[in-house]
């Protein structure tokens, strides 16, 4: 038995708006119809000194997939047709929103201080 946490009900979440981040890459490869491949964040970071959020996908995608140190796993289904999924479920629900991250990056006026990593969905 799970304990539920004590919370009034006026504060709880009544829902929870989910989004995720798209690099281009993700495009790329449902285009060609191909597998997108998911990385093991520690392997990135022990294999580059770098966490997996702070590497540009788009530019290192595929020196992560020939680098047999880095453990990595294929979705089960193809980046096309996650997208058409996602589609499916956006038409049923409005969620979730898809962040654009390669978009946001190069149209972003601060490059110099960082990257766009997340975005508020509301």
């Amino acid at each position: 038995m799970t304990k539920k946490i004590n919370a009034d009900e006026k504060s709880r979440i009544q829902s929870l708006s989910i989004g995720i981040i798209v690099p281009s890459k993700f495009f790329e490869l449902a285009e060609k119809n191909e597998p997108f491949h998911v990385f093991a964040p520690y392997t990135v970071y022990k294999e580059y000194g770098k966490h997996l959020d702070d590497i540009d996908i788009d530019e290192m995608y595929d020196e992560l997939m020939s680098n047999p140190k880095v453990k990595k796993k294929p979705l089960d289904i193809s980046a096309r047709d996650m997208l058409i999924k996602i589609a499916m479920i956006q038409l049923e629900s409005g969620y979730p929103y898809l962040m654009f991250k390669s978009n946001a990056n190069n149209q972003h006026p601060l490059k110099d201080i960082g990257t766009v990593k997340m975005s508020n969905l509301c």
